[in-house]
């Protein structure tokens, strides 16, 4: 517990968009896995301490663990998030990060997740319920978008596809100002965590 008792950032700005949801996950991970409520500090020596290092492949991470705490390397804010995300994984999964050492990058800058989602709520080829995005025609904005958003963004995805490639309907007006404001509004829940977010278009 002792090593995750502060949070010292350098190099980052801590009131980016991403560097904020990082902040945030991570205090509030710690706080409910281990009972203790991460501050941030200025000490760069101890706690866990978030670098800026443009040394390390972008979107991507290194972690080194000791007895005075653990460093994550980043060269962007995507990369900080992810790491972490990393942090927390340990941490559940109840491995040491007195002994973590490793560096993790991308193979691939874009990792997306395409949703075959109507706007009448339905799902075509899907197996698991009904779209959370859509419902009646309308764009749904709710705590379960935000919660999709970390989920997605802690195993590395960046970039959403919401909607069926086989535009009809409602769908063929996402581009439009019919639905634009809301649109915009899922842009900016996803950007908090990173994450572009597309559209499937019917060019027609």
């Amino acid at each position: 517990k002792d090593l995750v008792r502060t949070i010292s950032v350098s190099g980052f700005d801590k009131e980016h968009r991403i560097m904020k949801s990082g902040i945030a996950e991570l205090q509030r991970g710690i706080c409910g896995m281990l009972g203790v409520s991460p501050v941030l500090s200025e000490d760069t020596n101890s706690g866990i301490v978030i670098r800026k290092d443009d040394t390390v492949k972008k979107q991507g991470y290194a972690l080194k663990g000791s007895r005075a705490g653990i460093v994550l390397r980043a060269s962007d804010e995507n990369g900080v998030l992810y790491g972490i995300f990393h942090i927390l994984r340990e941490i559940s999964t109840q491995q040491s990060l007195y002994q973590t050492d490793i560096i993790c990058e991308p193979d691939n800058p874009l990792r997306m997740f395409n949703h075959w989602d109507n706007m009448d709520n339905s799902i075509e080829r899907g197996y698991s319920g009904e779209s959370f995005f859509f419902e009646n025609g309308e764009i749904i904005i709710s705590d379960r978008i935000r919660d999709y958003a970390r989920l997605v963004a802690s195993v590395g995805i960046n970039g959403v596809v919401i909607n069926n490639v086989n535009v009809k309907e409602h769908a063929t007006w996402l581009i439009t100002e019919r639905y634009f404001k809301k649109v915009a509004q899922l842009s900016e829940i996803f950007a908090d965590y990173g994450i572009k977010l597309f559209l499937s278009l019917n060019y027609a």
